[in-house]
């Protein structure tokens, strides 16, 4: 807790007004906070930033018109000296990475204690990141869970690939896709050194045992 007379002047980025005045009843009532400014609509964040100068923004990230990713880049862009402290619903991979590449320094979730924010405001006033365990989990799931084999396989190499499972040779293939023989030779072999395999046969027998173009399909919609 801040022992200096200095208040840390807080704005809230939401677009559920309960969440925004909730927030502001419970910050204000710290000593050492002020909440300078609530809004509900993103694309008023550089206008609002720029009167009330706050030193840290309060934002979620899932909202209409801009979402917080974008909002959070032409904040720092703009006010490079305003932290963004993520507060939202839910701990997705994507979402953290994201937010955190943006220029966020922190990312906690609303289903955490007041004193969570509380604490990740300041924090993010001295310039310390702080990560909710849950945002802290999926990292690092990530880091230490090895890639599933093939997952780097370009679109068009897998449009191939179904067709190769599919038993179609190269110049069906080529056919099929109104390309060259030589382009489909050059995307089979990039597939088997992805599939980690010098065998047609053996791709065929990886791709339908792990399901590869079926996961392939569902990131895709």
């Amino acid at each position: 807790m801040m022992t200096n007379q200095k208040k840390i002047k807080v704005l809230i980025v939401d677009d559920h007004e309960m969440v925004r005045y909730g927030l502001a009843i419970l910050l204000n009532g710290f000593d050492h906070m002020e909440v300078v400014g609530q809004i509900g609509d993103p694309r008023m964040l550089l206008t609002v930033c720029s009167s009330t100068q706050p030193d840290v923004v309060l934002m979620d990230i899932l909202m209409p018109h801009i979402n917080g990713i974008m909002a959070t880049g032409l904040l720092r862009d703009k006010f490079p000296h305003i932290q963004v402290v993520a507060l939202t619903s839910t701990a997705d991979e994507e979402q953290i990475a994201s937010m955190l590449k943006a220029g966020a320094i922190s990312y906690i979730l609303k289903s955490g204690r007041i004193d969570d924010v509380v604490n990740a405001v300041e924090a993010a006033y001295y310039g310390k990141p702080t990560l909710a365990a849950e945002a802290t989990n999926v990292l690092l799931s990530k880091i230490f869970q090895p890639n599933k084999v093939g997952h780097d396989l370009s679109k068009q190499e897998i449009k191939v690939l179904e067709l190769v499972v599919e038993g179609l040779s190269n110049r069906e293939i080529a056919e099929r896709l109104v390309l060259s023989q030589a382009t489909i030779k050059a995307h089979v072999r990039n597939i088997l050194a992805k599939l980690r395999t010098k065998s047609r046969t053996k791709a065929i027998a990886i791709t339908i045992r792990s399901r590869l173009l079926d996961d392939m399909k569902q990131s895709t919609t």
